[in-house]
């Protein structure tokens, strides 16, 4: 029997994953709930994107990581804070006012492979 190819790359990230440290001001993200080996692009970001309770640190953040297991599967540049289910998502937009989510795209490459 053979792997399909992304069961592959699940083994590769789990096995192959390295520590590392982030230099730049950023949110953790863990989507243990929510993630899937098989989401979509659009699936992931909304998914690390909101909603969430941060207090006003959440000004100072730059970088979005998507993490799942302890791997970081994407890593998103900040643009803009709103308060939650205001922005367009995949998500619905029924959440307390006490939480917020981002719009942002892909950091940048060095960043993502840095990190990814």
């Amino acid at each position: 029997m053979f792997l399909e190819d992304l069961e592959v790359n699940q083994l590769i990230s789990h096995y192959e994953r390295e520590k590392v440290n982030i230099d730049e001001p950023a949110v953790l993200v863990r989507l243990n709930r929510l993630f899937h080996y098989d989401m979509t692009e659009i699936e992931l970001y909304d998914a690390t994107r909101g909603a969430w309770r941060i207090g006003e640190d959440r000004k100072k953040v730059k970088y979005a990581f998507a993490v799942f297991d302890g791997i970081v599967h994407e890593v998103y540049k900040v643009v803009a804070w709103f308060k939650a289910g205001s922005t367009f998502n995949t998500r619905g937009s029924d959440f307390d006012e006490n939480r917020w989510e981002f719009v942002g795209q892909k950091a940048e490459e060095a960043i993502r492979s840095k990190y990814i």
